[in-house]
């Protein structure tokens, strides 16, 4: 009997991710396809266009904001938690069937200890299924209101207020709910509330985004070197989408080079 591979795809649309199953190696008759829809938060902006700076600017109202990172953010997803989510639209058997082709062993460790990869395009839609049905996913969901903003962009978490006591308290009760979670977060890169916090290498504060001065330096070198006109315009074109004044003094250094 021919062995059929299942990878197990979500493809985001309006708001949605709409299920979709895609064999390889073998593909033996027609296969019914059971579809459903899953509900995201808004604040998932790693599932839209735009992605990172939406998330940033989602921020830019408030005066105080932290951040946090969950460590090894993947690596903590394995095969008896995918399970588990894709039980609110599967048999037992068959979630555990996508779960099972969704996995590798862990590389890290000396067990036969399952993880989910980076790089299978199911990936990024099965970790947000597991983060949101965690008890730190249901947190992010109740403190996000009108008084503190989340945004959640993959492994990286932004809160931000206008009441700086009331962000440290959300602060903690996202802390508390990631260690219950099993999604522990990096301390070294933990933020707590400030007038200005650094993420994917750009400033925020109120009411404004700058890129700080590693990056502008990176983007620096990198528009000498090539000779790309179109390498040179998505440089540009990505400061200026930051910070259109960065972008003009970025331009006017340059030429004086």
């Amino acid at each position: 009997m021919l062995r059929k591979r299942v990878i197990f795809t979500l493809v985001y649309a309006d708001g949605f991710f709409n299920q979709s199953r895609n064999f390889r190696l073998q593909k033996v008759g027609d296969i019914n396809w059971l579809e459903k829809n899953y509900k995201f938060p808004e604040f998932y902006f790693h599932l839209k266009n735009g992605s990172h700076i939406k998330a940033l600017n989602s921020h830019m109202q408030h005066e105080y904001f932290a951040s946090l990172d969950i460590e090894n953010f993947f690596g903590n997803i394995n095969k008896s938690r995918i399970t588990r989510v894709l039980k609110i639209f599967f048999s037992y058997d068959e979630a555990r069937e996508y779960a099972n082709w969704s996995v590798v062993r862990n590389p890290d460790e000396n067990s036969n200890e399952s993880i989910l990869p980076f790089g299978f395009v199911q990936s990024p839609a099965l970790a947000s299924l597991c983060l949101d049905k965690s008890k730190l996913g249901r947190v992010l969901r109740n403190i996000n209101n009108l008084d503190v903003s989340v945004s959640v962009y993959m492994d990286d978490i932004i809160l931000s207020s206008n009441d700086k006591a009331l962000l440290y308290k959300s602060l903690k009760k996202v802390e508390e709910a990631s260690e219950k979670s099993k999604f522990p977060l990096n301390k070294d890169k933990k933020n707590n509330p400030s007038n200005k916090v650094t993420v994917f290498n750009i400033d925020l504060s109120r009411g404004k985004l700058q890129i700080n001065n590693k990056r502008i330096k990176e983007f620096q070198s990198a528009y000498e070197k090539t000779g790309l006109d179109e390498e040179k315009k998505g440089i540009l074109n990505y400061i200026k989408t930051i910070n259109p004044i960065q972008e003009k003094q970025f331009i006017d250094k340059i030429n004086k080079i």
